[in-house]
C-alpha cells in the first residue's frame, strides 16, 4: 500500500522533522509504504507582500521581511546547522524526488497513493500573507483517492470567521478528520456538524526512539537543557534561578530564529543532537511544544512555559498536552519563579501519565488502522476508497 504524507517536512524545527519521522516511522512499521509529497511552497519561508497599503497590508509585508532577512541570515550564519537538517530530511525521513511549489503544479502531478495523510504540525494555521492553503486539505487530489487528516493543527482553539466558509468547504472533503488539540477539535465540530476525534500528535506513536539517540552529540550529562522558541522573555532568569538551584550547566538548543542572547552552553547540529541532548538532561525548561512532548516521552523532569502578551494563545497547545496527561502543573509563568524552584526539586509521579500516554498512543494508533483498513480488500489487495 503506498501512503502520501503532508506535512511541514521542510521547516528548519526540530519538532516538525521528528513528528513527520514518527508517522513515517510508526506506518513503515505496519507494512505501509509511505513517504512525504515534498510541496514546498514559497511563502512560507519568504512570506508574500501585499500591494495595498492599508494597516494590514504594511503588517503584511513587515512579515515578509522578516521572514526573508531570517532566511537569509540562516544561509550566511547557520549553514552547518541547515546542513544538518537536511541530512535528517534526506537519511530519515527519505526526502527526494521533485518539489512542488504551487496547487497547480500538484494537480498536474497524478501523483499515485492509495491513502492521503495531512498532519500533524499547525499546517491549519492561516498564514498572515496567504491565509488558508487548499494543499494541507489534500484539495488537489481526485475525490476517488481516501483522504484523511492524523492530528492535524490549527495552532489555536479557533480561527477568525473570515475563514470559516472555506475551512468548511476544505473540512467536508476529507473522508476522515482529527485534530490534536481538543479546542481545535470542537472548534472543527462546530462547523461541519459531527464529531471529530483529538488524537495525539504523531510523536506518540512510537515508544522506542534509540535509533535517533547518539552519545557522541551529547554536551553535557544531567544538565539543564533550555529551548527556547519565538519568545526569551524570563528565560535568562529562570535558567540562572534554577542553574544554582539543582548545581547544574544549562545548555541550549539550537535556534535559527533567535532573537534574544543565548541561554547556556549552545548545542549545534540537527534533530539528533537536539534529542540525544534532551534525552541526557536532568531537567528541560522549554515553551516548545515538541520540548515538552519528548521530555514527557523520556520520563525527564520539565518545566514548561506559557508565552507571553499576543502569542499567549499558542500555549493553548501546551495546555491541551499537559492536561492531556496529568501533568498541567508544570505549566508557569516565565516570571514565576517559585514555582520553577519548587518545580525542578520535585520528581514527577509517572505512573498515571503512563496510562494516558498508553491510551493516547492506541487511540492514534486505531484511527490509522482504521483508515489503512478501509482502502484494503478482504484478500489484501488495496482500493482508493
Amino acid at each position: 500500500m503506498k501512503v502520501g504524507l503532508l506535512t511541514f517536512h521542510f521547516s528548519n524545527n526540530y519538532g516538525a522533522l521528528l513528528q513527520a519521522y514518527a508517522l513515517r516511522t510508526w506506518l513503515s512499521g505496519e507494512g505501509v509504504d509511505a513517504e512525504f509529497i515534498n510541496y514546498h511552497p514559497r511563502y512560507v519561508e519568504e512570506g508574500k507582500f501585499a500591494i495595498e497599503l492599508s494597516a494590514n497590508g504594511i503588517r503584511t509585508n513587515l512579515k515578509s521581511l522578516f521572514l526573508q532577512y531570517s532566511k537569509l541570515r540562516s544561509h550566511l550564519f547557520h549553514r552547518n546547522a541547515l546542513a544538518a537538517l537536511e541530512e535528517f530530511r534526506a537519511t530519515q525521513l527519505g526526502i527526494g524526488g521533485p518539489t512542488w511549489r504551487s496547487r497547480a503544479e500538484l494537480e498536474s502531478a497524478e501523483l499515485e497513493y492509495d491513502l492521503l495523510v495531512c498532519g500533524s504540525d499547525q499546517i491549519w494555521n492561516p498564514s498572515p500573507q496567504f491565509g488558508l492553503d487548499p494543499v494541507y486539505f489534500l484539495d488537489f487530489v481526485a475525490k476517488s483517492k481516501r483522504r484523511i487528516s492524523y492530528a492535524a493543527s490549527f495552532g489555536s482553539n479557533e480561527l477568525s470567521p473570515a475563514f470559516h466558509a472555506d475551512l468548511s468547504g476544505y473540512l467536508g472533503r476529507l473522508d476522515a478528520i482529527s485534530i490534536r488539540e481538543r479546542g481545535g477539535a470542537k472548534f472543527a465540530e462546530s462547523l461541519i456538524g459531527s464529531p471529530v476525534p483529538c488524537l495525539p500528535d504523531p510523536t506518540f506513536l512510537i515508544s522506542d526512539y534509540s535509533a535517533l539517540i547518539d552519545d557522541n552529540t551529547i554536551v553535557a550529562s544531567r544538565a539543564i537543557f533550555s529551548y527556547v522558541l519565538r519568545s526569551g522573555a524570563g528565560f535568562s532568569r529562570l535558567a540562572d534561578e534554577l542553574k544554582k538551584t539543582l548545581n547544574a550547566k544549562v545548555i541550549s538548543g539550537y535556534n535559527p530564529l533567535r532573537r534574544w542572547r543565548e541561554i547556556g552552553i549552545p548545542v549545534s547540529g540537527g534533530p539528533i543532537a537536539w534529542l540525544s541532548n534532551l534525552y541526557a538532561s536532568k531537567l528541560v525548561l522549554t515553551n516548545s511544544f515538541h520540548a515538552t512532548v519528548f521530555s514527557i516521552l523520556f520520563r525527564r523532569s520539565f518545566i514548561a512555559v506559557k508565552l507571553p502578551g499576543a502569542r499567549s494563545k499558542l500555549s493553548v497547545r501546551l495546555e491541551n498536552l499537559l492536561r492531556s496527561v496529568g501533568l498541567e502543573e508544570r505549566l508557569i509563568d516565565a516570571n514565576d519563579i517559585e514555582s520553577a524552584n519548587r518545580l525542578a526539586k520535585e520528581s514527577i509521579d509517572w505512573s498515571s501519565a503512563n496510562h494516558a500516554i498508553a491510551r493516547l498512543r492506541a487511540e492514534g494508533r486505531s484511527f490509522l488502522l482504521e483508515n489503512i483498513s478501509a482502502c484494503r480488500f478482504s484478500d489484501g489487495s488495496f482500493v482508493r476508497a
